[in-house]
């Protein structure tokens, strides 16, 4: 059986009360939510972004005199250097014809560059340039340059998984607070509600006592809110309808 939206909404002032306040909660705090998980991911991947191009121009610098002497001990030494660099997945010298000179994985050492993102360095021109850029890897790769003569290039791949466990980890917590916001809020408009509904149940009854003939009936109310103006004028019709039966009377 489908029950209109209309009577779940307006069954009583106090759920009314409480879920329209639980509904501004969770429409505000999904706002905040989302713009702080798109601003974090944001930042995130312009950080990485950042440090792929820095390391890899910092390997380029490094490895200058090495792969000018063809020194593979001394570029290996240098690869070897950054393999602490949090969540790389590779880093590599080659030289201008796609040689590999030194590699995280030594077995590719000496082979030649063959993938069709590995070809477009053959071409690129001398500067910093960026291979892969997605949500879970960038690729960038600097030119080795010695005397305005470039002699080959760095290049480091660095996983992004880890942007999106902080991003999970933002998330979560943006829902925690979400979820603590529309209880807190519920709660409040709960006793908000409690306090509203009792004085409002006692003018009706007060008025039902009226209507059942009972004189005397004191419909004052210690408020100042517009429920309290309400209560003053049911008291000045009682008294007015009193006066009116005492002259129909006589």
């Amino acid at each position: 059986m489908r029950i209109p939206l209309k009577k779940i909404w307006a069954k009583s002032i106090a759920r009314q009360l409480m879920l329209g306040i639980a509904l501004v909660h969770a429409v505000l705090m999904t706002v905040f939510v989302v713009d702080l998980v798109n601003r974090e991911k944001a930042f995130f991947l312009d950080l990485s972004q950042k440090q792929a191009f820095g390391l890899a121009e910092t390997l380029a610098t490094n490895s200058t005199s090495w792969v000018l002497a063809r020194d593979f001990i001394g570029m290996e030494e240098i690869i070897r250097s950054q393999s602490g660099f949090p969540s790389l997945q590779f880093a590599m010298l080659v030289d201008t014809k796609g040689q590999v000179l030194a590699y995280t994985d030594t077995e590719q050492v000496g082979k030649y560059i063959d993938d069709e993102i590995s070809r477009t360095l053959l071409t690129a021109e001398p500067e910093p340039y960026l291979l892969v850029n997605d949500s879970g890897f960038i690729d960038t790769a600097a030119p080795i340059i010695v005397n305005k003569r470039q002699i080959g290039w760095a290049r480091v791949g660095i996983s992004r998984a880890g942007i999106s466990d902080n991003i999970k980890h933002v998330t979560l917590n943006g829902l925690m607070y979400m979820l603590t916001a529309i209880i807190v809020g519920t709660v409040f408009a709960w006793f908000m509600a409690r306090g509203l509904t009792i004085d409002i149940r006692e003018l009706v009854s007060r008025a039902n006592r009226l209507r059942q003939g009972e004189e005397g009936i004191d419909f004052f109310l210690e408020r100042e809110d517009e429920l309290g103006t309400m209560a003053q004028n049911f008291q000045e019709l009682s008294e007015t309808l009193l006066i009116q039966v005492d002259n129909l009377q006589r």
